[in-house]
């Protein structure tokens, strides 16, 4: 396509604001963001890594057993968490800042992809990242303490290895794919797909010795994941707990609950309309320009082991989590950008792309606000003065939120609410009275309820001083009710 000087610039400094309001939206989001579930589910389990060398969990203490001691646990992820507060200390936002490092290093990685394999066109890089700073999915789990990002970040260095050690007839390319494609299943076992994606586009490119090294690397790392299960007794436990997991046991795992996986695993595309705008935008790109992609051949590199990750992923992943979808988000931005002169180019198509842009930036910015507007911020300040008001000490035992072990795990034995979900129904939810028996019976000196709770179970407002079951409400923080066990 010709496109004058005049024109080209002109969209240059389009893409460059569209940057400049990508980047805005990420660091904005990143302000309002408060502490989720996740948050202190995983920072916990770096806790207790971190102080006694294996995994086990108190804000899930009745769930398989994990207040003794749980085996099925991200690796990587919880390991690099032990070590933080080992080297830095015990923060929420130390642990929620640690994705931005590997995204960091994402986006240089993507720069020396573009300019090595796609184009030096900076326009075209500059668009990418636009796309990606807009992805809501960049600004959930770029500020949260999930593995989504850096299994993004690894299984990306993985492709791009496979791929410059192809063209440069680099083994040794070849083996550090292999190492990042194995830490990608150490931080997750979805991350297995990166491993097996990789194997199939290097028997795509017929590259069979390639293959030997890529294999031998990524067992190696991965490897590490089975080094606390050799005692037979470990291995025993770890398999119980894998196959009652609450995130895994919905799951179908006969023949036909595998064909179902399959069959359905497009759908998490769509579930939501900001999942939907993207693929629509994808495939739209896909779809205009596919004449030349095919004929592109990193572009179609690109696609072949996009499709490996997608097929890999139905069979293996636990149901239809949307949030998988982070780690296909690199390879369909690469279609989406490096075609933007092309799409530009068909004038019957440009009104229709731009469309679709808008509709993406629109829905992704606004499901990325609609989920900071519902995050509690600063809890942790309300927490030091609760602990220190009501004379918790190490050696109560309480029944809060999840995120109350910001700071206070050092303060008390936390026991999280969705642990009780998990073990002994939500029926235990069903009325203040219901939880305060339940903590009456499992001898919790202090209750912690969020007024969201209160509202969601249709309590009214308790009041200071008032007795239910077994417990006093002595005092009411920053919407957090604080119940003390009468006989403490």
């Amino acid at each position: 396509m010709n496109i004058d000087f005049n024109s080209a610039s002109r969209l240059k400094l389009i893409v460059w604001t569209l940057l400049v309001l990508g980047c805005l939206v990420f660091l904005s989001s990143i302000f309002t963001r408060g502490i989720t579930l996740d948050d202190a589910y995983f920072a916990e389990q770096s806790y207790w890594f971190e102080k006694n060398g294996y995994v086990r969990s108190e804000l899930f203490r009745g769930v398989l057993n994990w207040e003794e001691r749980s085996f099925v646990y991200h690796k990587l992820h919880v390991w690099q968490g032990a070590l933080l507060i080992k080297m830095v200390g015990w923060s929420p936002y130390l642990f929620k800042s640690l994705p931005i490092l590997y995204l960091v290093f994402f986006i240089f990685l993507a720069r020396l992809y573009f300019n090595g394999f796609i184009t030096k066109d900076r326009t075209v890089y500059y668009f990418f990242l636009f796309l990606l700073f807009v992805h809501t999915f960049i600004s959930q789990y770029g500020f949260e303490f999930r593995p989504e990002i850096m299994i993004m970040t690894v299984g990306f260095a993985s492709f791009f290895g496979i791929r410059a050690g192809l063209i440069h007839n680099r083994l040794s390319f070849i083996f550090l794919a292999g190492i990042m494609a194995g830490a990608a299943a150490l931080f997750h076992l979805n991350g297995l797909i990166f491993i097996i994606a990789g194997m199939g586009l290097l028997v795509f490119n017929k590259a069979y010795r390639p293959l030997l090294f890529f294999i031998i690397a990524s067992a190696l790392i991965f490897s590490l994941y089975f080094l606390e299960l050799i005692p037979g007794e470990n291995l025993s436990q770890y398999l119980y707990q894998f196959r009652n997991d609450p995130a895994i046991n919905k799951d179908r795992l006969d023949s036909f609950g595998w064909l179902i996986k399959v069959v359905t695993a497009p759908k998490r595309h769509f579930s939501h309309v900001y999942e939907a705008s993207f693929t629509i935008l994808f495939l739209f790109a896909l779809i205009l320009n596919w004449k030349e992609i095919t004929k592109n051949i990193e572009l179609k590199q690109v696609l072949i082991y996009l499709l490996c990750l997608e097929l890999t992923l139905s069979l293996i992943s636990p149901g239809s989590k949307t949030m998988y979808l982070t780690y296909y988000i690199p390879y369909m931005l690469i279609v989406i950008s490096s075609t933007l002169y092309l799409t530009l180019s068909r004038d019957g198509f440009r009104k229709t792309f731009f469309f679709l842009l808008f509709l993406f930036a629109v829905t992704h910015i606004g499901h990325t606000y609609r989920l900071s507007s519902k995050m509690k911020h600063d809890m942790p300040d309300t927490h030091a003065v609760i602990v220190e008001k009501y004379g918790i000490n190490r050696s109560h035992s309480i029944l809060a939120p999840e995120n109350f072990i910001f700071n206070e795990i050092h303060n008390a034995k936390i026991q999280g609410f969705t642990s009780v979900m998990l073990s002994s129904g939500v029926h235990v939810f069903s009325t203040l009275e219901n939880i305060l028996d339940f903590a009456d019976h499992n001898n919790k000196d202090y209750v912690i309820i969020e007024n969201d709770m209160l509202a969601k179970i249709g309590n009214h407002r308790p009041r200071t001083g008032m007795v239910y079951s077994e417990y006093q409400l002595v005092g009411i923080e920053e919407g957090l009710y604080v119940f003390r066990a009468i006989s403490n």
